[in-house]
């Protein structure tokens, strides 16, 4: 099980398409990445308005050999 992510981690997983588990509040969304840049990573979320800007979400890729979760904040 990998938690940390390797130096290049976000680069292979953070392209638009890929499917990601997006852990907001104890409860887990399916997402998918919509746009990465070097500051900002937007996904797909059902609800527009919510979650708020400054909350805590982590994006968990998952695969055969285990995950890489990513801690991350709203902006």
């Amino acid at each position: 099980m990998d938690t940390v992510p390797h130096r290049n981690a976000s680069k292979s997983l953070f392209v638009p398409g890929n499917r990601c588990l997006l852990i907001l509040m104890g409860q887990r969304y399916l997402v998918s990445i919509q746009k990465a840049d070097d500051d900002s990573i937007a996904v797909s979320f059902p609800i527009r308005d919510f979650p708020v800007e400054g909350m805590r979400v982590d994006l968990e890729f998952h695969d055969t050999e285990g995950y890489t979760r990513f801690e991350s904040e709203v902006m």
